[in-house]
């Protein structure tokens, strides 16, 4: 299936869902003959982020399917890989789901994300892993979630990484409205973070208010690199995870140019970025819309709502930033984010308390 057919019915399944509304969505999926996992996943992402599909699924069969997408086999608490026990189960995430567990040999906890087979049946698939692992360990900056390893127990992959304990900027969210300080100190450790990777040759493409995170003494960090894309020295444009035209990451977060199926950079992020950032500061998504579908469209479009009007306090260079990041043309963006951090450091001066 090419990446335009794959959307064309990522959309359609979409839209006939949300009016049917399915009490199992998984079951739902089955009975239209949906057997690919990147169709499944994405028509379960729009659902999940439409305003009002949570009333069908916020609930145990939504669940089942998220179960179905994640992992083939759950792991029950007390459960040994290794030199990992199983904890309790933390939730989904990238082609995965994520469990708290101790490595009983060092003596610390971890995040364990246990990948799904349908993910890494392919074997150079695995082997890209491997090697985009490797490029995420070697990233060191106390804003990114560190990898520790990428294990392989009977035949099943699994992604070690430091345990951050608090909460996610999802929750800053929709606790309320942040001041302008905040925005301008959240927008400065993001961009200081993301452009430590892009220095590194490496793009999340899945920056979303899910996959950072707020530790209990405040520090920032990104987490999840499970759809990450590096760049070798010698520019080898073959190192990514999945296949070029693969429509990954979540609609909501994702550029127009991801959304086209083209090849994801650093410009993807920042693109992301400013999404996140918006939405942090007004509390609403900047091409809010009544459907995904329609919100899709107003981010081909660029028909974003003014920053302004919904916050008139915040400085003019921050909203100027948010803006730029958020062009429609990859062109028009910041080439990467160590580029917002000399912005910002250039125009945004740091706000009084």
């Amino acid at each position: 299936m090419s990446t335009s057919e794959r959307w064309q019915r990522v959309r359609e399944l979409f839209e006939r869902a949300f009016e049917e509304k399915p009490a199992d969505v998984g079951a739902w999926l089955d009975g239209h003959g949906v057997d690919d996992w990147q169709v499944r996943e994405e028509v379960v992402s729009l659902l999940q982020h439409h305003a009002g599909a949570g009333s069908f699924l916020d609930n145990p069969a939504g669940e089942r399917l998220a179960e179905f997408i994640a992992a083939d086999r759950p792991l029950e608490p007390g459960q040994v890989l290794g030199q990992y026990r199983i904890v309790r189960d933390i939730g989904g995430g990238g082609q995965g789901r994520i469990y708290l567990a101790n490595d009983e040999r060092l003596g610390r906890p971890v995040a364990l994300k246990a990948l799904s087979s349908d993910f890494t049946a392919d074997l150079s698939h695995r082997e890209r892993l491997r090697r985009e692992a490797s490029a995420a360990a070697a990233l060191s900056h106390p804003g990114i979630c560190t990898v520790y390893a990428l294990e392989e127990f009977d035949g099943e992959l699994y992604i070690a990484s430091e345990f951050v304990d608090g909460h996610t900027l999802r929750t800053e969210i929709t606790q309320g409205r942040p001041t302008a300080n905040e925005v301008v100190n959240l927008a400065r450790e993001l961009a200081r973070a993301l452009g430590h990777a892009h220095n590194s040759g490496i793009t999340h493409r899945d920056l979303k208010p899910e996959n950072v995170m707020r530790t209990r003494d405040g520090q920032l960090k990104i987490v999840d690199f499970g759809l990450a894309r590096i760049e070798t020295p010698a520019g080898d444009r073959d190192t990514f995870l999945t296949q070029p035209g693969a429509v990954m990451g979540t609609p909501a977060y994702m550029s127009p140019e991801q959304l086209n199926g083209q090849r994801a950079d650093a410009r993807s992020d920042v693109w992301a970025f400013g999404v996140l950032l918006y939405e942090y500061a007004a509390g609403a998504h900047p091409f809010e819309a009544p459907t995904a579908a329609a919100r899709i469209g107003r981010m081909f479009n660029g028909t974003m709502d003014r920053l302004e009007s919904r916050r008139p306090d915040l400085p003019a260079s921050i909203v100027r930033v948010i803006e730029r990041s958020l062009s429609t043309s990859p062109n028009d963006r910041y080439a990467s984010a160590a580029e917002i951090v000399d912005d910002l450091d250039r125009r945004v001066r740091r706000l009084a308390p």
